[in-house]
């Protein structure tokens, strides 16, 4: 089990202050946050040394994460920095679940599934959720052969009484991003839409009923692509040891993660390539998203209409092509989608309004960051011998355990 794994978002404090350099450092890393302060310098325009005095004083007043030692079960020591890898369930032959568990009659029954989610092997995320009362947005990454048995723990959280129903989105489609800060105009400290507004005379269209229409215009053809767990993926222990240390941070020491697996660090620095080529390529930069006014997260689900443009292609194209400049990222299953926002306050009702008149069953929910956690990845999951671990002891019995303590 994987009691306490748990690691911390980025809580959100607005902070003032910011000059124009700053603003371009925190553009650079988020393109990349694995550049060298040299690599930085070049693209700012600076010199190396203010560009690590700039960083310093930014992790100071909380814009980036700062750098802190985190006791890490199985692991020990590590530091943390203000990047984080994230992991491909399917290059690892998995696949992930999105369920909400709606209908949380109260705070001992919440906390309880939050227990629960502590305690399973196979949580990738959990947030708290509000809409028409208290919800838990969960995801978890499983063997495929384990899919009919998860479902069981979902029933049995039901029949308990722990929540009175949940939404399940299986990741068929995967589609979406982070912000796209290079919209964010510095100069006037705002987001560059020059979209007209619902209230406004003439077509009476939200900015984002805008974008749609004319996104339409030129969507692709093609269906989205289909991510399908790989059937046999190659990686061995040290691998995945890996991959958990860079959830943990997307550049740790190549020297200390050496002595703590007893390679030397030009092994580590080759294992770690290949492993961000095939299994986690992309890093996450944590950033006080206040300083953009992206203050408002927020969970829509719902289904498609089959009357209407929004389909799983559309939905998929809409948000690959960073119409939308705020965080949203989507899934869906083909019937059912999930769409999670990080947007500013004016700008989060459009979206609902948007999904509410092209799809159908729409739910909407405020999620409450600074109470949801991103495991580390947990490579005691997969046993070299016989593989991800599928049994219902593992996946079922054993995590409903901890409910009766």
């Amino acid at each position: 089990m994987k009691i306490g794994e748990r690691s911390l978002p980025m809580v959100s404090v607005r902070m003032n202050g910011l000059d124009l350099t700053d603003y371009k450092i925190i553009l650079v890393l988020d393109e990349d946050p694995s550049l060298s302060n040299a690599k930085i310098a070049e693209k700012v325009g600076v010199s190396p040394e203010t560009v690590r005095l700039r960083l310093r004083a930014l992790k100071e007043k909380g814009v980036l994460r700062p750098d802190r030692s985190v006791s890490v079960p199985l692991t020990g020591e590590r530091v943390q920095n203000e990047a984080e890898s994230t992991y491909l369930p399917s290059r690892l032959g998995l696949t992930r679940h999105h369920v909400i568990f709606t209908g949380i009659k109260n705070r001992r029954d919440l906390d309880r599934l939050k227990k629960l989610c502590d305690a399973h092997p196979h949580t990738h995320y959990r947030v708290v959720a509000f809409g028409n009362g208290a919800a838990l947005y969960t995801q978890f990454d499983i063997p495929p052969t384990a899919s009919s048995t998860i479902k069981k723990l979902y029933e049995a959280l039901r029949e308990r009484g722990i929540c009175t129903d949940y939404s399940l989105v299986e990741s068929r489609y995967i589609s979406g991003g982070g912000a796209n800060l290079q919209r964010w105009n510095i100069e006037e400290n705002r987001w560059e839409l020059s979209y007209g507004t619902k209230s406004g005379v003439g077509t009476g269209k939200s900015r984002l009923e805008n974008m749609w229409q004319e996104f339409l215009g030129h969507c692709p053809p093609d269906d989205p692509p289909e991510t399908v767990p790989v059937t046999e993926p190659k990686f061995d222990r040290l691998d995945l040891v890996l991959i958990r240390e860079l959830t943990i941070n997307a550049n740790p020491s190549f020297k200390t993660l050496g002595e703590a697996y007893g390679k030397d660090p030009t092994t580590i620095s080759r294992r770690i390539d290949r492993i961000r080529e095939q299994f986690a390529s992309v890093d996450i930069l944590y950033y006080d998203r206040s300083v953009f006014d992206l203050t408002y997260p927020q969970l829509i689900v719902g289904e498609f209409n089959a009357d209407d443009q929004l389909n799983p292609r559309t939905f998929y194209w809409f948000l690959k092509s960073s119409e939308i400049p705020f965080e949203s990222k989507g899934t869906s299953d083909g019937r059912r989608f999930i769409v999670f926002t990080m947007t500013p306050p004016s700008f989060a009702s459009e979206l609902s309004e948007f999904f509410w008149e092209h799809a159908e069953n729409i739910q909407v929910f405020q999620l409450q960051l600074d109470a949801s956690f991103t495991y580390y990845f947990y490579h005691e999951n997969w046993d070299p011998n016989t593989g991800w671990r599928d049994d219902e002891d593992y996946v079922l019995h054993e995590p409903l355990t901890v409910l009766n303590e």
